[in-house]
């Protein structure tokens, strides 16, 4: 008599996707044959780490570093299926289940299709971090996932963030500041509307907290910040403020902002303050308020990014 299959822990899916094979992996990670090609030493010394910190985000397969990606074994083929009714080609190519499932980014979609391969209950998606070598970004995939409730993910050390050091390192590259899920910047608020918002209500405009992938918030000043922006990075900084401070100072963060073209940085903010003739009135004291989930946006030691 077969053994009962197991079912994949944390992973989840509706009645329109009973099909899926449970001990199958979702995805497969080429990342490290890829960048073999070009920095054998760096991925030889790091695989044993990348395809630990890989399991630990329910990513059962890994491609050996000098393993084909693009083998006569995978499905592709499928990059412009945007362009036609995906959802029947994938139900059709769904009947066989591949073992592999390639998606090449030739016209930008690579991981959105991917996406809705998953979803109709497909698994072996090749992928990579970053999308490195035209393929589905592997990191946004696995958050994908996580925001719908199809895996869960959890923790203030993710593993995320150490594989895009482990990346960089590899791939002799920086991701860009803004890129979706590892870059720098994408927790990064000016606005003095969004601040606000987001001191009550986080999820208002996080898809997920940073904390799930090592990141922090950044509180930015420039041409958009509001009194209440002004306030508050006078608050991370620990630098007094006033009504009339807060008057003189956000003219001036504006026309400086306006005049680099940029937002400031933090000793850039602090040089304005100094120059500032108005004399420090502390401000009224507040009756205490119930901490909200925002707090941790306002309170941060001196000199550090926002929590």
């Amino acid at each position: 008599m077969d053994k009962p299959k197991k079912s994949n822990p944390g992973v989840t899916f509706d009645s329109r996707e009973e099909t899926i094979d449970v001990n199958a992996p979702l995805l497969i990670d080429a990342t490290l044959s890829i960048l073999h090609n070009s920095h054998p030493d760096r991925v030889n010394e790091l695989a044993p780490r990348w395809n630990e910190l890989m399991k630990s985000l329910r990513v059962s397969a890994t491609l050996a570093q000098n393993e084909l990606v693009f083998n006569q074994e995978a499905l592709s083929g499928l990059d412009g299926a945007f362009f036609s009714d995906y959802r029947a080609l994938f139900k059709e190519r769904l009947e066989g289940q591949p073992d592999r499932v390639i998606f090449r980014n030739d016209y930008g979609c690579a991981t959105g299709l991917a996406m809705a391969w998953l979803e109709m209950g497909g698994h072996g998606v090749v992928a990579s971090f970053g999308g490195v070598g035209s393929l589905p970004a592997i990191e946004e995939l696995l958050m994908t996932l996580h925001v719908t409730g199809k895996i869960s993910m959890t923790g203030s050390a993710h593993p995320m963030r150490h594989l895009k050091e482990l990346f960089e390192y590899m791939d002799a590259k920086r991701i860009p500041d803004f890129k979706a899920v590892t870059g720098r910047g994408i927790f990064a608020i000016e606005s003095g509307v969004h601040v606000n918002a987001l001191l009550k209500e986080p999820s208002l405009y996080e898809p997920f907290p940073p904390e799930l992938v090592g990141a922090r918030r950044y509180l930015g000043i420039g041409l958009h910040s509001g009194r209440e922006s002004i306030r508050l990075k006078c608050d991370c900084l620990e630098l007094p403020t006033s009504a009339a401070i807060l008057k003189a100072l956000l003219k001036k963060v504006k026309e400086k902002s306006l005049s680099l073209g940029r937002g400031l940085t933090d000793s850039e903010f602090e040089i304005l303050h100094s120059s500032l003739k108005v004399p420090a009135r502390p401000a009224k004291e507040k009756p205490p308020r119930e901490r909200t989930a925002g707090d941790d946006v306002i309170h941060r030691p001196r000199g550090r990014a926002l929590h």
